[in-house]
């Protein structure tokens, strides 16, 4: 099995990098002027790549965040995503992305958890939608995965983009290309970096179920 690609190095030390990437990643607004996300049902079709701008989803694949959780099969990835843009989550509107590993549990790394590990699903109640995406990946794809997810347990929450550290982009593109798929979020040049939210730009990637916590502050 091949290694995870790993993105190019850049001389920024890992801390200062950290210290920058809310700042940049202010910009990575998914429409100019768009200050809040509002998922409605609207439509038969759902194209990833105008989801954030239109906001609209055939109904039955609008649902809760709960029951998209459930229902999102083992292994997909999941988008999670603010209301709106305030400084508590200055990364944009979709920040984040992570992956279901089990009915309760999600494969994962972010600052807030600070290292790879797996972590309660329900960590994800609180954010305004989160949507389930599908990147090709089968059943007995699984093995793979989980062996990767071993080697790479406990390592450190890492934004630097040096070779052999992971945030939350760089660690599910290194799930994906265990099981032979290719990387889900892609390179942003502009921002030197993965961003969450380009997973949707993927061709390969489709959209199963949006979730929707209408209570939900920001």
């Amino acid at each position: 099995m091949s290694s995870p690609t790993q993105p190019p190095r850049f001389p920024l030390p890992a801390r200062l990098a950290t210290l920058l990437l809310p700042a940049l990643l202010a910009g990575c607004v998914p429409a100019a002027g768009m200050y809040q996300l509002d998922f409605a049902p609207g439509g038969r079709d759902l194209d990833p790549a105008r989801l954030l701008r239109d906001g609209r989803v055939p109904r039955d694949r609008l649902l809760s965040i709960e029951e998209a959780l459930q229902r999102a099969p083992r292994g997909s990835l999941i988008l999670a995503c603010w209301r709106r843009i305030q400084i508590g989550n200055a990364y944009g509107h979709c920040s984040h992305i992570s992956r279901k590993y089990s009915d309760t549990q999600l494969v994962d790394t972010a600052i807030e958890y600070g290292s790879v590990g797996l972590y309660p699903i329900s960590n994800l109640y609180r954010r305004y939608a989160v949507i389930v995406l599908d990147t090709g990946l089968r059943d007995e794809d699984w093995p793979q995965i989980e062996a990767t997810y071993q080697k790479l347990r406990g390592l450190p929450y890492d934004l630097s983009n040096r070779e052999g550290t992971y945030y939350c982009s760089t660690f599910q593109n290194a799930l994906e290309e265990a099981a032979g798929l290719p990387p889900a979020i892609p390179w942003n040049d502009t921002w030197k970096m993965y961003v969450p939210a380009d997973v949707l730009y993927q061709k390969h990637v489709k959209v199963l179920y949006v979730g929707v916590n209408p209570a939900a502050r920001r």
